[in-house]
């Protein structure tokens, strides 16, 4: 939450965090333009996450 966004490890595994749209200031916006829904069609896609996830 303090960086909107990055990744993080647990055990053998690493996980990618998706920021957030944050529309605070133009910095931001273009930082966090990805929406989560975008990034979970993406993911789905290219890594065959389930539907239910």
């Amino acid at each position: 939450m303090v960086s909107n966004g990055e990744g993080v490890e647990v055990k053998q595994d690493c996980f990618a965090l998706h920021p957030f749209y944050d529309t605070s200031d133009k910095k931001s916006i273009k930082r966090t333009f990805n929406s989560i829904l975008h990034e979970t069609i993406k993911e789905r896609k290219n890594y065959g996450l389930p539907e239910s996830l």
